[in-house]
C-alpha cells in the first residue's frame, strides 16, 4: 500500500522472446506414442489427435500435419487458430494457453501476421465445416 492507503498493482509484462517453444515441445515428449511403442509422442501422431479432437469436439476439420507441429515447437508461430489451441491443450493435458508456451504476439515487430504475412499458418491451421 501507498500513503494514501491504495493498493498499487502490479503489472507484469511477458517480453517476446524469439525462439523454440520448449513447453510446447517437453509437453508432447511427456506423452507416450498411442501406437504402444512406449516412445514419445511424434509430431505427426500429435498433429492426428488435435485434427481428431477439433474434428469431434467443435465440429471442425483442422489441417494440422507434423511440418506446422515442428512449426510451433520452432516458435514460428506462437498463437494458431483457437480450435488448434483448444485440441493442443486438451490433447496434451494442459489447462491453459500459457502451459504450452502459446500467446498472442501481434503487434510485435518480429510478428509474421503483424507484417501481413501468414506464411503457412491459414494453410495448416484452416478450418471448414
Amino acid at each position: 500500500m501507498d500513503i494514501s492507503g491504495q493498493t498499487r498493482r502490479r503489472i507484469f509484462i511477458v517480453a517476446y522472446q524469439a525462439g523454440p517453444n520448449d513447453l510446447l515441445r517437453a509437453a508432447r515428449l511427456a506423452r507416450r506414442s498411442p501406437s504402444g511403442s512406449g516412445r514419445p509422442m511424434s509430431r505427426q501422431e500429435l498433429a492426428e489427435a488435435v485434427n481428431a479432437y477439433a474434428y469431434e469436439h467443435a465440429g471442425r476439420r483442422v489441417t494440422v500435419d507434423a511440418r506446422y507441429a515442428g512449426k510451433l515447437e520452432r516458435g514460428e508461430h506462437r498463437w494458431p487458430f483457437e480450435p488448434c489451441r483448444t485440441a493442443l491443450r486438451m490433447v496434451l493435458g494442459k489447462s491453459t494457453n500459457a502451459e504450452l508456451g502459446l500467446f498472442v504476439i501481434h503487434g510485435h515487430n518480429k510478428d509474421p501476421e503483424a507484417r501481413g504475412r501468414t506464411g503457412d499458418f491459414g494453410r495448416a491451421c484452416s478450418r471448414t465445416r
